[in-house]
């Protein structure tokens, strides 16, 4: 997604700058959620950059999961766009909690097969599909989630780096940190920097240090 659609998401609500405490203590200055009521257009916006990404441009018979409520119309959006590009694209969705039993999916196995969340954090969400789909002969290759933090948890790991290690599956995200930077005011730049500056990812960092931005981390 470049900066441009980031922004646009940006002034329709959907990044918020309020400090968000995770389970394990850390305070982050800044979080990126889904409005209450989020409008289509977002949807269709994030379909279109999904569809640029050059790992899912090259693929022509797709298979997409969309995971629970969250990710169900993101996973739509991406299926309907697909189409509309001439892809021969499939749809499922997926309750964890409630398709244990007797899952049931619209899907063709020859397919490549793709989940979509709207955020992916500790991979336990993607570890619990995983279990329910397998069995059924359904091999995932790639999680699309919206965002990313662009930064590490207490295992010093990436969400990137721990999806693959745990999941072993690759994430792509449809835009990351760096994408709203033009977006914030002095107060809420300065925050992002800081909290950056101890848990930024290296690519974030050699980004920050390079000459796409001439910001800094402190």
């Amino acid at each position: 997604m470049n900066s441009n659609q980031a922004s646009s998401l940006f002034r329709y609500g959907f990044y918020q700058f309020n400090e968000v405490t995770f389970k394990n203590g850390r305070v982050s200055p800044y979080t990126v959620r889904l409005p209450k009521l989020p409008q289509k257009f977002m949807f269709r916006d994030m379909a279109i950059s999904t569809w640029n990404i050059r790992q899912i441009s090259l693929f022509q018979s797709v298979h997409f999961i969309g995971i629970a409520n969250k990710g169900v119309p993101l996973a739509e959006a991406i299926y309907e766009y697909g189409l509309k590009l001439g892809k021969d694209t499939l749809l499922s969705i997926i309750y964890p909690r409630k398709m244990e039993s007797s899952p049931k999916f619209a899907g063709d196995k020859t397919k490549i097969t793709i989940l979509v969340d709207n955020a992916v954090t500790t991979g336990e969400t993607i570890a619990k599909v995983l279990d329910i789909i397998r069995p059924f002969g359904y091999k995932p290759t790639l999680v699309i989630r919206i965002f990313d933090r662009e930064d590490v948890g207490e295992d010093g790991l990436s969400t990137l780096e721990r999806i693959k290690k745990n999941n072993g599956l690759e994430l792509i995200s449809i835009f990351k940190l760096r994408d709203i930077i033009s977006c914030l005011c002095t107060i809420e730049l300065q925050a992002i920097l800081t909290y950056q500056s101890l848990y930024g990812t290296a690519s974030f960092r050699e980004w920050i240090g390079g000459k796409k931005c001439s910001l800094k981390l402190i």
